[in-house]
């Protein structure tokens, strides 16, 4: 797959360890088997209407997805960034992706305590069904590639 679409808000990545943060909120990816995977800048880079999540970052040979969105404590706000990213990101109509992800995953990091409440739980439903898996997270986590 073709990723040239992105511009100037993509790179290349094969690092073990690095840290995306944004205020408080960081996530630390880890990546131990070194493989290939593209970070998308999102916010403040890609060009599309209404609301974006922070990074995205793309395992090209599974085309897997992993949209994260760094929070202080606002997680109902970080929902509607996420599906919106995914949204046009996704679509034919933006022309970023010729095709649709094979596994999408989202995750909310945040600095409150995430318990799990109703109002993830519902959502957490809603991204099913747009073929993804919603995951609410204290800051700093750590995510595995």
């Amino acid at each position: 797959m073709n990723f040239s679409n992105f511009g100037n808000c993509i790179s290349v990545n094969r690092k073990r360890k690095f840290t995306l943060g944004e205020k408080k909120s960081q996530a630390r990816i880890a990546n131990p088997n070194k493989k290939k995977f593209y970070c998308v800048k999102v916010d403040n880079c890609l060009e599309f209407e209404g609301k974006k999540c922070d990074w995205l970052l793309i395992i090209s040979n599974s085309l897997s997805a992993i949209f994260i969105e760094l929070k202080g404590s606002d997680i109902v706000h970080a929902f509607k960034q996420l599906i919106n990213s995914m949204r046009q990101i996704e679509s034919p109509q933006n022309q970023y992706l010729s095709r649709t992800f094979n596994d999408k995953k989202c995750y909310v990091i945040t600095c409150r305590s995430p318990r799990t409440t109703t109002q993830i739980q519902k959502e957490a439903i809603r991204f099913r069904k747009l073929g993804a898996k919603l995951l609410v997270k204290s800051s700093p986590h750590e995510i595995r590639i």
